[in-house]
């Protein structure tokens, strides 16, 4: 109940006000080896680039949230050739293997339209705590 409630709050109140990365650690957002800044991380990875089609909504120990549109930012797509956007899901496996987190919701929202697109949001928490 408690991972749904939060789950509720950071739609309601963190993804609207559009920020684009909290960070959830102590003592002024210090890194240490059980909590990196995953933005770093995904820059050495996937390359400068990855921002446009992944954000991280928040990340503390425990708990990380990404954002991503469903089709990707990347220059050539037409109505007839759709670019799923493969960052994002490179993002979460990478957070997967990686670092042990577990993908525990993914929600989908939008139509689909250039003012209103489709939008994927992937709540990932450590495995050890299911």
């Amino acid at each position: 109940m408690t991972r749904e409630l939060l789950l509720i709050c950071i739609m309601l109140f963190v993804i609207p006000m559009g920020v684009k990365l909290v960070y959830g650690q102590n003592a002024g957002g210090q890194v240490n080896a059980t909590n990196p800044h995953f933005e770093n991380i995904f820059q050495q990875r996937l390359g400068s680039n990855y921002s446009a089609n992944l954000i991280i909504i928040y990340q503390s120990p425990m708990m990380v949230v990404l954002k991503g549109d469903l089709v990707s930012a990347s220059p050539g797509s037409s109505y007839f050739k759709t670019n799923y956007n493969d960052v994002f899901w490179h993002g979460i496996e990478i957070l997967h293997q990686e670092f042990g987190f577990a993908l525990d919701k993914l929600v989908v929202n939008g139509f689909g339209s250039v003012i209103n697109p489709e939008r994927m949001y992937a709540v990932m928490i450590k495995s050890d705590v299911k």
